[in-house]
């Protein structure tokens, strides 16, 4: 195990470190809680280059972020993500092995909701998080963001990909999953459909997950949104159509139950409502009339990106069994045809939202 004594040391710390323990539970990086000498805590992280290209780009998006969000934070608050930059200024340490790792204050009494057993009140407090972060960032300067992992949520690329795997995978493999590739490829249509709608680019967070989300521990109230690697230009509808997809399932994320899926309209028009009542003032042209459709072009990507991974071999996301991707996969193009089935309802809420 590395040496974290030592590489606590490499960062402007408020005091000396006690103890520090590995962290677990999904971070694409490596990541330890160190707790110091004055009561405080901080994470300190081993950032995977695997995952990020480029890792001191994507660092220097998130503390962007960070910053701009302390500016519009109150004097006494401070419950978001904030960074701690090394000895000499920098926001990042590189050790001898040419390892990149950061630090940022921890923000104890919270936690993440488990989306599995998430309830409504769970997405209520997503969509408050999600519409605090789009006010927030309003005016931020989305030209000094740097596009670190291109065409993240380019959905039309990713079907292109699906196809070809459909094409290259073995047939027998696609049988298995034969009434989710036969349904997914009708869908190219929603695969463009906001990229052509000429929408301004903000900052976005790009996984507006309820795994991202932190609530706090006595309140059950919205802290704020966690995990700025993916922050790059991007859509408001991304984010919400991710969000929605997320906390409005009514039901396991690998669900083998078709009858037990289920898109959970009232869920959806609470979390509307909510994220409008925050974020409809900083709405520009074309926004709201993109909310709904969102939604469908979120559900159907994941739902493409869990099928390609299956017909490729599961290399992409972790498998706890070899058809556990089918099921995600077959879990997003199910709630992305009940969105569909409800489009027109899901419009009608964001209209009387705003």
């Amino acid at each position: 195990m590395q040496d974290i004594q030592l590489i606590a040391k490499q960062f402007n710390l408020s005091s000396g470190l006690i103890c520090a323990r590995r962290m677990y539970g999904g971070s694409v990086h490596r990541s330890y809680l160190a707790d110091l000498s004055d009561g405080t805590s901080v994470a300190i992280q081993a950032l995977n280059p695997k995952a990020f290209p480029d890792v001191p780009m994507m660092a220097a998006n998130a503390d962007a972020v960070s910053r701009y969000i302390a500016k519009n934070a109150g004097e006494k608050e401070q419950r978001y993500i904030r960074y701690i930059p090394t000895a000499d200024g920098k926001l990042l340490y590189t050790d001898e092995r040419g390892i990149n790792w950061r630090a940022y204050h921890y923000i104890d009494r919270a936690h993440t909701p488990v989306p599995d057993e998430s309830s409504m009140h769970d997405c209520g407090e997503l969509a408050k998080a999600l519409g605090l972060f789009y006010r927030q960032l309003a005016d931020f300067p989305v030209a000094e963001l740097k596009n670190t992992l291109p065409n993240y949520h380019n959905t039309a690329l990713h079907f292109n990909r699906f196809k070809a795997a459909v094409e290259s995978a073995s047939k027998p493999l696609v049988d298995t999953a034969r009434q989710e590739v036969s349904y997914a490829l009708k869908q190219q249509k929603y695969a463009g459909a906001l990229l052509k709608m000429e929408l301004p680019v903000r900052a976005a967070h790009n996984e507006a997950r309820l795994r991202n989300l932190l609530v706090d521990n006595e309140t059950g109230r919205a802290v704020c949104l966690i995990d700025y690697d993916t922050v790059m230009p991007g859509l408001m509808a991304f984010d919400f159509g991710d969000a929605v997809r997320s906390g409005c399932r009514a039901c396991r994320c690998d669900e083998r139950q078709m009858n037990r899926i289920r898109f959970d309209i009232d869920r959806y028009a609470e979390f509307t409502r909510l994220f409008l009542d925050i974020a409809r003032p900083i709405l520009q042209k074309g926004e709201a009339a993109s909310l709904a459709g969102g939604c469908i072009v979120m559900a159907l990507e994941r739902g493409l990106l869990y099928l390609t991974d299956y017909l490729q071999g599961n290399k992409r996301f972790r498998a706890a069994y070899p058809e556990q991707n089918l099921y995600k996969a077959r879990i997003q193009l199910m709630l992305c045809m009940q969105m569909q089935y409800y489009y027109k309802e899901m419009e009608a809420i964001v209209r009387r939202s705003l």
